[in-house]
């Protein structure tokens, strides 16, 4: 039987052989991690059975070759350090990834630390989005202090890569005082 991939190719499906079904599970966490979800629906697209993927993630779940929470602390991390991206930003791909809100709340704490994780606590500048700060200010050929149009740009692109208003307003060196009206 034969079926298309995402690119319009035709794949075979190689048959429900339990022993396929492992092998082609082995192959793709052999190039990288996914999540229980991701590597569910990745073998039902080659045309394997449900039973059997049901069944052979079970097995790799037992031979801890499948962590979800593992997966989560080094996609958190990757994207954190490679691509600077925020807490929000991070949260919004594991879920979508199918990995559960536990796991997620879990590895993204402890990548941009506790309970406010990505939060700017007491005027600290976050490492993070200073870092994404750093990057964007360099594409840009900018330097701080920044003048008020490119700091209104720069908070949003801080926003955007997942960081809180706060966190980013610290990091772009704003107030977050001078931004709240006084009501009068």
């Amino acid at each position: 039987m034969a079926y298309k991939d995402k690119l319009g190719r035709s794949v075979r499906a190689s048959g429900n052989n339990p022993k396929n079904v492992l092998n082609t599970a082995v192959k793709l966490l052999s190039i990288r991690q996914h999540s229980v979800k991701e590597l569910g629906a990745k073998l039902a697209l080659k045309g394997f059975d449900a039973a059997e993927i049901e069944k052979t993630v079970a097995y790799l779940l037992d031979a801890n070759y499948l962590d979800d929470a593992k997966y989560a602390a080094a996609l958190t991390g990757a994207r954190a350090i490679h691509k600077h991206w925020g807490p929000a930003k991070i949260r919004a791909e594991l879920s979508a990834k199918g990995v559960s809100p536990e796991i997620i709340k879990t590895a993204v704490s402890g990548q941009f630390g506790g309970a406010g994780a990505g939060e700017a606590d007491a005027g600290e500048i976050p490492p993070f989005a200073r870092a994404a700060l750093e990057k964007w200010l360099k594409k840009k050929a900018l330097n701080l202090p920044l003048d008020k149009k490119n700091l209104a740009r720069a908070i949003r692109f801080l926003i955007s890569r997942g960081f809180s208003t706060a966190a980013a307003m610290t990091a772009a060196g704003g107030r977050i005082s001078s931004y709240i009206s006084d009501g009068e």
